[in-house]
């Protein structure tokens, strides 16, 4: 895909984000962020060049962990209950796809924790990461 038709898929992006989580696409008085700046700014998940190196699939994967980002922050915000969804860049790092249970993320995590623990040889840097990350799944 073109950098232009790239740019274009990212604003329409943006704007979906907008119609999703107000009313109308009309921006909202109070405090607004996007899960779009976390995703595409230039302090972002993905920068214009690095979505443009990818190929369909992976940026088909982006944008679906965009959207499943977009809704449990739409579903948070007006009281809907999220408690068997998990933050989709969290389940990445754990190697798990995005309708991962609480019950795949505690066998993955068992398994990393078996492998890179410190005690097993393990890298304690990495092994500090997932129990991170573990501790933020089992927390929403």
């Amino acid at each position: 895909m073109d950098k232009d038709t790239l740019k274009r898929k990212i604003r329409e992006l943006k704007k979906r984000e907008i119609e999703i989580r107000t009313e109308y696409g009309q921006m909202p008085i109070r405090p607004f962020i996007l899960v779009w700046d976390a995703f595409f700014t230039e302090k972002g998940q993905y920068s214009l060049e690095s979505l443009s190196h990818m190929d369909a699939i992976e940026r088909k994967s982006v944008f679906e962990d965009f959207f499943f980002s977009v809704y449990i922050k739409h579903y948070k915000e007006i009281g809907l209950p999220v408690s068997n969804l998990f933050d989709p860049s969290l389940l990445q790092m754990f190697g798990l796809p995005q309708g991962a249970t609480m019950q795949d993320v505690k066998e993955r995590f068992r398994l990393l924790a078996h492998k890179y623990h410190p005690d097993k040889g393990g890298d304690i840097d990495v092994f500090r990461a997932f129990l991170e990350v573990y501790e933020k799944l089992k927390s929403d």
